[in-house]
């Protein structure tokens, strides 16, 4: 694997890519992300046009609080590659089932999850089950040149969200909406030097978020780390 620095400059992506058959392009986030691609794109064509899984995005015009550049910028990089005459497939999930984590410190202390999302219902998606299509593009025949929405079993809130982590920990737990731009800062608690461990039972995924969120429960707790 190439670090992060290699997209921005484009320096060693040459060696990365020779010899490579299939690569799977993944940026974060950030500001330089179209470059970061472009970079990585162009590298593609000059080391022998392997097929590129890009990991893109969808919907976010859907989620209120999302940013309009954010889906500026995957659809700039998802264009690029469609001209870019590389054999590919766009993968574009929706909003990760994992980012509810962001509301695990007051969970944990106030029973409450605080998000900017309003009463939106939202196609929220596991990343294992991202991962899962990512590896059958990337072994399987027939993707090339298609583009694939990943979505969850059902649109739910976070009034959802909130209600379904209640019963997974057997304590009341609520959603209040909050202003974008206001923030929440996170509230004082004892953080343990390392995460803390705990055995969560099966690691099968079941498939509704109420039975996946016990999964979570040793982040949503107070609990003492291990040794």
């Amino acid at each position: 694997l190439h670090h992060l620095r290699d997209l921005r400059t484009g320096l060693s992506l040459d060696a990365a890519f020779r010899g490579v058959d299939k690569v799977f392009l993944i940026t974060p986030p950030n500001a330089n992300q179209v470059i970061q691609a472009e970079n990585g794109i162009r590298a593609a064509k000059r080391i022998g046009s392997p097929f590129i899984a890009r990991l893109s995005a969808g919907a976010f015009q859907e989620i209120p609080g999302a940013l309009p550049r954010v889906s500026a910028q995957h659809d700039e990089i998802d264009g690029m590659l469609k001209v870019s005459g590389l054999p590919y497939t766009i993968i574009k999930p929706g909003f990760f089932m994992q980012n509810t984590m962001m509301a695990s410190q007051t969970v944990a202390s106030e029973g409450v999850v605080y998000l900017p999302m309003k009463d939106a219902k939202i196609g929220m998606i596991d990343v294992r089950d991202i991962v899962d299509v990512a590896v059958k593009v990337l072994t399987e025949d027939g993707h090339e040149g298609k583009s694939y929405t990943l979505t969850g079993p059902a649109p739910i809130s976070f009034h959802d969200v909130a209600a379904a982590l209640s019963r997974a920990l057997g304590r009341e737990v609520n959603y209040t909406d909050v202003p974008l731009e206001a923030g929440r800062p996170a509230p004082t608690r004892r953080s343990p030097a390392t995460p803390p461990r705990c055995s969560v039972g099966s690691s099968a995924r079941p498939p509704r978020f109420g039975a996946k969120a016990r999964s979570w429960l040793c982040s949503l707790r107070e609990v003492d780390p291990m040794g």
